[in-house]
């Protein structure tokens, strides 16, 4: 057990020392259901150990060695200035049900929430698993209470303007879904936008993938983005291309909204019945 978590843990340290070579700041780190150990504990365990979050926040060093929220239960809020923040969810604790708040997190993310609109500050909502329906399964990926839950708080937050923007992963393709607090907002204002990401690793034959994005900077709302893949299927010496330069040029859609998104969606149905 002890060489498993040593060499974990020495793959992690040498991951975050080549990716931050190129950026200014430490990027954001986004616990996923690859990044735990035991990855499949027993009914007997808890969902997240405490002993690994804290071993891994060791590892990464600040901000997460730092944050107590973290340390608690993989979950943090990084301030990049005075006016944006990101919080950054640990969706493991919502892959199944436990308890009715696991380790805190829907409490801590209804307090950023209140305290965002009160301080006028913007945020980025990020983590592992999407809301919404697993691709392949077409099944639930968090346990409907929190879902449930999580689509109020931020329905709310985002007709306040708070929330400039979700983004997710764990799908290993990339997707944009619509989500509401009630069935019947699906085809009015109250819908909000989730992103879902490529992934970088090659887990089901796709090509490694990142986004780039533009933004507003009043408003910190991404404006568009361009993508980049490392092709390996080919014979040919791999190497990142450019997949397209602006989203919203490559399928032709006026702004990044829940609003023109929908638009586009439902212009593939021939009534809103269907959709």
């Amino acid at each position: 057990l002890d060489q498993i978590t040593s060499s974990i843990k020495s793959i992690i340290q040498k991951t975050w020392h080549d990716s931050t070579k190129p950026f200014v700041r430490e990027p954001v780190v986004v616990l996923g259901n690859h990044d735990i150990f035991p990855q499949n504990p027993s009914e007997n365990e808890p969902i997240v150990s405490t002993e690994w979050l804290s071993r891994f926040a060791q590892s990464w060093g600040p901000p997460l060695s730092i944050s107590q929220t973290f340390l608690h239960g993989g979950y943090y809020r990084v301030d990049l200035n005075e006016q944006f923040g990101v919080l950054v969810l640990n969706t493991i604790l919502w892959v199944k049900k436990t308890t009715e708040d696991p380790l805190g997190q829907l409490n801590w993310l209804t307090q950023q929430i209140k305290e965002a609109i009160k301080e006028n500050r913007k945020l980025w909502v990020v983590g592992h698993h999407p809301p919404g329906l697993d691709h392949l399964s077409l099944e639930s990926i968090w346990a409907p209470t929190y879902l449930q839950r999580y689509a109020q708080e931020i329905s709310r937050a985002s007709q306040k303007g708070v929330i400039a923007a979700q983004m997710f992963a764990h799908e290993h393709q990339s997707s944009m879904r619509l989500m509401s607090e009630k069935a019947q907002d699906r085809l009015g204002k109250k819908e909000t936008l989730v992103m879902v990401h490529n992934s970088v690793s090659p887990f089901y034959g796709s090509n490694p993938s990142i986004r780039v994005y533009s933004y507003n900077r009043q408003t910190m709302s991404p404006t568009d983005f361009e993508e980049w893949s490392l092709v390996i299927q080919s014979g040919e010496k791999k190497k990142w291309v450019r997949t397209f330069e602006s989203f919203l040029q490559e399928f032709g859609i006026t702004a990044l909204s829940a609003t023109e998104i929908g638009k586009f969606i439902r212009s593939g149905f021939r009534s809103q019945e269907e959709f």
